[in-house]
């Protein structure tokens, strides 16, 4: 299915149960919506999807600092996974063109991908062409270069208020070591200063995303329409009462 909608339903007469479908796409699954009534999981229960400063506002925040950098935060996760996406605040003035990077804990670069471009201050994602894998256990970074990189090198406390120096910097599975940069070139970053993440950020998931299950309840007596964007194929039912479609 591309570019199109398909609904998907059964009347359960006396059953009150749960819709179970596993969806296998093409690239990653770009929108998925259910009736407000009905509940979703991705992937199940307990799986997750995991940003360091999802829903931040940085708009209140004034840098004067750009230069030629690559530069974000480096990471560890307890749990495998895969970074899906990359993030960055774009500031005020900044006009130049952004590429994401996923690197190992030894500096080998892992994925690439351009940001489309946008002047517009605020959040910038960019979805990498395939998930990258990760151990638990293992390092990474997730990094953005720009030939004229506006940026903040504010302390994560200051930037995150919510995460002190007495707390964990800890989101999930992820754990936050600190940012770093490199000036010149786009290669791995390997220099510090002040512990700031730089407004970079991630999305890593606990599942694949190329093969997503989700649950729906389904009141008995009941039609439940669900509308999936994006190219999604190999769609397979388990109604819950012996049945599948």
């Amino acid at each position: 299915m591309s570019g199109k909608v398909r609904t998907i339903e059964k009347k359960l007469a006396f059953l009150v149960g749960t819709l179970a479908i596993l969806l296998t796409t093409s690239g990653i699954l770009t929108a998925l919506m259910v009736l407000p009534t009905e509940s979703a999981n991705a992937a199940g229960s307990g799986a997750g999807v995991y940003s360091l400063m999802d829903g931040f506002d940085a708009s209140g925040i004034v840098t004067g600092n750009h230069g030629n950098l690559e530069l974000g935060p480096r990471l560890a996760t307890s749990e495998s996974g895969y970074v899906t996406q990359a993030r960055f605040y774009q500031f005020p003035d900044d006009a130049s063109s952004h590429t994401a990077h996923v690197w190992d804990q030894s500096g080998n670069l892992l994925a690439t991908k351009e940001f489309p471009y946008d002047p517009t201050p605020g959040w910038k994602t960019t979805t990498f062409d395939t998930p990258v894998p990760l151990a638990a256990g293992q390092n990474f970074s997730v990094t953005v270069y720009s030939t004229d990189y506006y940026f903040t090198n504010a302390t994560w406390d200051s930037v995150n208020p919510a995460w002190s120096d007495t707390t964990t910097r800890v989101v999930g599975p992820l754990t936050f070591e600190t940012g770093y940069y490199n000036y010149n070139s786009s290669s791995y970053p390997v220099t510090t200063f002040n512990d700031s993440n730089y407004l970079v950020d991630l999305v890593f998931t606990t599942f694949d995303p190329s093969a997503m299950a989700f649950q729906v309840d389904v009141p008995a007596g009941t039609t439940q329409t669900l509308a999936l964007g994006g190219t999604v194929t190999n769609v397979s039912v388990d109604w819950g009462d012996g049945s599948s479609a």
